[in-house]
């Protein structure tokens, strides 16, 4: 009778043990086992700008910076700003290439290469109807036609952060994003561009107060 008490006793032990190591590893499936050091994200903009920094050829420039652009990981003022680095280097030609393709819009591509811009150039920040009904100063003073109302939001309308369009008003963006103001202060013609390159596709509002 000892001996089989003995066993038993063995017995539930060795089960008990067993049940606890299925515990064990029960809970080490659904938890990290290990502290890892890789908990920080690394955004597109920045892996690419690094590839950019060396001497990659301009058919793989153009595919990293496609393939941002249409699976949405960079946008078309991360391109400026990869340009404008004196680190990166991205050739003209590529931009280009990424133009007339339709991966980045004429205001961008205008703003780093130069060329005169269009009227569709800026449709995100203009409407040439909308422009002269927005500002009643103007109406008797500029003739009421696009090339008219067009040149005047360019050498004077967006230096004085006039609204452009229903859609981008200069004083309602500034309203609602103060960190944008903080970057910009009076360089108003600058409030246009963070709208076209970095704005619209982060969804920020230019037409309405958001504090209403």
């Amino acid at each position: 009778m000892k001996t089989k008490g003995l066993t038993l006793g063995i017995t539930m032990v060795l089960i008990t043990g067993l049940l606890g190591m299925i515990s064990m590893q029960a809970d080490a499936a659904t938890s990290s086992t290990y502290d890892s050091a890789y908990t920080e994200t690394v955004s597109f903009e920045t892996s690419t700008a690094e590839g950019l920094k060396k001497n990659t050829g301009e058919a793989m420039i153009y595919r990293q910076l496609k393939l941002g652009l249409q699976y949405n990981t960079i946008n078309e003022g991360m391109i400026v700003h990869m340009y404008e680095d004196d680190a990166t280097s991205i050739p003209v030609s590529v931009l280009t290439q990424l133009y007339e393709d339709g991966l980045i819009g004429g205001y961008v591509y205008k703003y780093i290469a130069g060329g005169s811009l269009t009227q569709e150039d800026l449709a995100d920040v203009f409407d040439w109807q909308e422009y002269y009904a927005l500002n009643p100063d103007l109406q008797g003073v500029i003739a009421y036609d696009a090339e008219s109302l067009f040149k005047h939001f360019l050498t004077n309308g967006m230096k004085e952060a006039r609204a452009g369009s229903e859609e981008f008003q200069p004083s309602i963006y500034m309203a609602n994003y103060p960190e944008v103001v903080t970057e910009y202060g009076t360089n108003y013609p600058m409030y246009y561009y963070h709208y076209i390159c970095y704005g619209k596709q982060e969804g920020r509002e230019g037409s309405e107060r958001l504090d209403d």
